[in-house]
């Protein structure tokens, strides 16, 4: 039986062996030298080993504290668990995210929001302050505890500020949020009583001279918005998300970006020469709109519920927006409306010219009245190169509102319905008369 090799030679890159006996007597034989190829990894070892890799762990600390700084702080905070590269690192993100949905008990939350607070590395400065809280009157803060929360923020350079906090508490908050001169953006949401409340009436002191962005989600009073707006000079994107009143009267200059959203608008006035995009939702019977806006470029606007009588306020929203070179439109007559009624061009007023209009999208019920109005903005709009229709469907609840009345008058289109349009390369002449056809193809002919 033969003896196991020694493994020192079998592991060896180089193994030796004797001359073979027919040659052990030759001169000039020479020992035989077997090289053994150096083994390569394979591909699954190469995978493993990277998967093993922390990538997270090897940015630089910059990178992190900007990954950090989008976490919540609790979330932060348990993320130094994982590494000692993380450990502290949320002591130094340039944002704090105080989120109550996860702690029910006022007391634990209002004790982690100051230790938060106090362990923060005081070198470093503290650019986003974030407190979100519930609506349950059960759960109220107390006032003075965000308000220290905000004046140990100030000093370490708060430029952004969002609240989320029951209007009680957001109440008491308000002199001292808005004499807050360094803020570059802020955010007020709350929940208020539309039928209850008259509105939030703002205090007579505002200083937000550096204000560059405002979202608002609460009832304020029609002056004291149209002041706060006024208060901030260099302001450049507006978001009301739900104005809960009657009447809105914006002036601002430096605005570039409006969205505007509301069911209970009667009248609108904006006056924004510096306004590029306007995102515009109205919703029920709209009395008066007015609007200056020579700059604007893009436009997205929505009405809905609206009657005969609204048809004047509709044709001041076309007008105000002849500028663009991007416009959607959505109008939807009110469900209580038993036949169909123009809403796209005001009778009494002329239909303008859009110069610079180039995509269009509308979005209505194309009957035969809004067809026929459809083809006299096409006429209008020059340098129109794409127009994109959409049919929509009204709710038949009535025995005297008549579904043929409602049908889409639109061109069959390669699905082979009635219900989308669309038209391209408009800017050539044959392509538009084309379209103008198509159109006209499903219109009675009045002799």
């Amino acid at each position: 039986m033969s003896s196991s090799p020694d493994p020192t030679i079998l592991h060896s890159e180089t193994l030796t062996l004797p001359p073979p006996p027919f040659m052990a007597d030759d001169a000039t034989s020479t020992t035989a030298t077997i090289s053994w190829p150096e083994k390569e990894k394979t591909t699954a070892t190469t995978a493993t080993e990277e998967k093993k890799r922390d990538r997270l762990a090897e940015l630089p600390e910059h990178l992190l504290l900007r990954i950090v700084s989008f976490l919540p702080t609790h979330v932060a905070v348990r993320l130094s668990l994982l590494a000692r590269r993380f450990r502290g690192l949320w002591a130094s993100s340039p944002s704090l995210y105080l989120d109550r949905s996860s702690l029910r008990r006022t007391p634990r939350f209002v004790l982690l929001a100051d230790r938060f607070l106090s362990l923060r590395d005081r070198s470093a400065p503290l650019r986003r302050l974030r407190l979100c809280s519930d609506y349950s009157a059960r759960h109220l803060l107390d006032p003075l505890d965000p308000i220290s929360w905000l004046v140990r923020s100030r000093p370490l350079g708060l430029r952004h500020l969002h609240l989320d906090l029951h209007h009680e508490t957001l109440i008491y908050l308000l002199p001292f949020i808005l004499d807050f001169e360094t803020l570059e953006s802020l955010s007020l949401s709350t929940f208020s009583n539309p039928y209850g409340d008259k509105g939030i009436v703002l205090p007579d002191t505002i200083r937000l001279d550096r204000l560059r962005r405002l979202s608002l989600y609460l009832l304020l009073e029609p002056l004291s918005l149209s002041r706060l707006v006024a208060s901030a000079p260099v302001l450049e994107d507006l978001n009301l998300r739900d104005v809960r009143a009657k009447q809105v009267d914006l002036n601002a200059p430096n605005l570039k970006r409006l969205n505007l959203n509301s069911h209970w608008l009667l009248e609108v006035r904006l006056w924004c020469p510096k306004l590029e995009l306007l995102r515009c939702s109205l919703s029920g019977p709209l009395a008066k709109y007015e609007g200056f806006m020579p700059s604007l470029r893009r436009a997205r606007v929505t009405l809905s519920d609206l009657t005969a009588e609204d048809a004047a306020a509709v044709g001041c929203v076309i007008q105000s927006v002849a500028n663009v070179s991007e416009l959607k439109i959505r109008v939807s007559a009110c469900w209580r409306q038993l036949l169909p009624v123009r809403l796209l061009v005001d009778e009494e007023r002329s239909l303008p010219t859009f110069p610079n209009l180039r995509s269009l999208f509308v979005y209505t019920s194309f009957h035969e009245i809004n067809i026929r109005d459809m083809i006299t903005l096409l006429d209008h709009s020059p340098v129109l190169d794409s127009l994109d229709l959409c049919h929509s469907s009204p709710y038949i609840n009535d025995k005297k509102k008549k579904a043929k009345d409602w049908q889409s008058k639109l061109p069959r289109n390669s699905s082979g319905n009635y219900q989308t349009a669309c038209f391209t390369d408009l800017r050539v002449k044959k392509r538009r008369t084309e379209a103008v056809k198509l159109l006209s193809k499903r219109l009675k002919i009045k002799e």
